[in-house]
């Protein structure tokens, strides 16, 4: 990826996470994310998952379990209130979510406060009180080097099918587009 390319998807990340973090309490759609980068909801997932190191769901995910354990250390909330604001429905779904990730339930955890205030995070984003973001380290992965040359070249007729969908669910298209082009 180039510099001045990476910067820009740097930047347009970076204000998706900061958004995140400060709307954690709404549901964040990947729709809405994408918008916020100027991306389509596909590539945008795609650029997220590569320089945050985890998918959007698991990093809103993973945030939101955080801030549970900021609640629990630092607040008198209910173990429930805040398993709801956490995403979760029900006190047990929680606590079984929370007892995988932090080794015990969140009332023995809130009692003697052990454990690790952080989840592993690639990227080093972790949840902050009041919607901060402290560092974001993008996960770059150097790729082969291509060369790239830009050609000009004189006007050509081309045939096309148009397929809306699923790249994996193209075949029809191009069996009806060679079907056609094959005769001529």
């Amino acid at each position: 990826m180039r510099t001045e390319t990476e910067q820009i998807y740097r930047e347009r990340v970076l204000r998706v996470l900061l958004h995140i973090q400060a709307n954690l309490d709404e549901p964040l759609s990947l729709d809405e994310l994408a918008g916020i980068a100027y991306f389509s909801p596909f590539h945008f997932h795609r650029i997220f998952k590569g320089m945050v190191g985890e998918a959007v769901k698991d990093h809103i995910r993973r945030l939101r379990m955080e801030r549970s354990v900021w609640h629990l250390r630092s607040t008198d909330r209910s173990i429930l209130d805040i398993a709801l604001d956490a995403g979760y429905e029900t006190h047990e779904s929680f606590t079984r979510a929370f007892r995988s990730i932090f080794g015990d339930a969140p009332s023995i955890f809130r009692r003697d406060h052990r454990g690790p205030r952080f989840i592993s995070s690639p990227s080093g984003v972790h949840f902050q009180p009041g919607g901060k973001l402290d560092n974001f380290n993008p996960i770059i992965r150097g790729g082969i080097k291509m060369d790239v040359r830009i050609e000009n070249i004189e006007p050509i007729r081309v045939a096309s099918v148009r397929h809306v969908g699923p790249y994996e669910k193209c075949e029809p298209a191009w069996q009806k587009l060679c079907a056609w082009a094959g005769p001529r």
